[in-house]
């Protein structure tokens, strides 16, 4: 419940579940791990450290060592996200995500041969997912994403066009075509999608975050987006 809670962008009812079940589960690292996630998402990175820790001294999970890597990104400290990353795939050495994002930490490192293989590792792992479920708009996102950042944008189209149509309300689909069309220029676009995902309840600090929205960050639509709301539901 707890993970379905935070793929539909309900972040305070999926801590509140996921709690309960690091309560009822205490020896079990997963709740803690994807408890770790929501915290990272909405920007609450201390507890994040604290749920990732928590989970680790359980048991090492693959996706505990990726989300401290995504953190690592985010403060900008990439070999150790490099690291991070390494641990994730030596436990898991098939989750193209993982692969993407440390393909991110090279580039920003200036490793970009280094980059292209990790991409290209990335796109082999997702289009090998795709062969199992071909109606995966998730799987298919992603490769639209992985095929923007090794420069193809016709093909990052067609892709997300696919998982649009096939999911046209999940927010992670939108969020990860307004990556691509960031990456290509079209500024508009990309505004559109990122305000569809928010007002469906995608996280605003992970928008914020996000280093292929640099070219929009000038824009005072996106400075308007990414301001988290009061709860009295005006912008402060």
């Amino acid at each position: 419940l707890g993970v379905s809670l935070y793929q539909a962008a309900r972040y305070d009812e999926a801590i509140e579940s996921l709690k309960r079940a690091a309560a009822l589960q205490p020896d079990n690292a997963a709740p803690h791990q994807q408890l770790g996630t929501v915290y990272q998402v909405i920007g609450r990175n201390d507890e994040a450290v604290a749920a990732y820790e928590r989970a680790i001294a359980l048991r090492p999970l693959p996706a505990t060592y990726g989300n401290l890597g995504a953190l690592y990104h985010v403060r900008g400290e990439y070999e150790k996200a490099v690291d991070a990353y390494r641990a994730a795939i030596k436990l898991r050495p098939n989750a193209p995500v993982t692969y993407r994002n440390l393909a991110d930490a090279y580039r920003r490192l200036g490793r970009e041969r280094d980059a292209i293989e990790a991409y290209r590792t990335a796109i082999r792992l997702s289009e090998q997912l795709l062969e199992v479920n071909a109606r995966d708009a998730q799987t298919l996102a992603s490769l639209a994403v992985l095929r923007s950042k090794v420069g193809e944008d016709a093909a990052a189209l067609a892709r997300i066009r696919e998982a649009a149509a096939l999911a046209p309300a999940d927010v992670r689909v939108m969020f990860y075509a307004a990556v691509i069309h960031a990456r290509a220029g079209r500024n508009d676009q990309a505004i559109m999608e990122l305000q569809r995902a928010v007002d469906n309840g995608f996280s605003r600090t992970q928008i914020r975050e996000e280093e292929d929205f640099a070219s929009l960050s000038s824009l005072p639509a996106f400075k308007a987006l990414v301001v988290q709301p009061s709860p009295g539901g005006k912008k402060p």
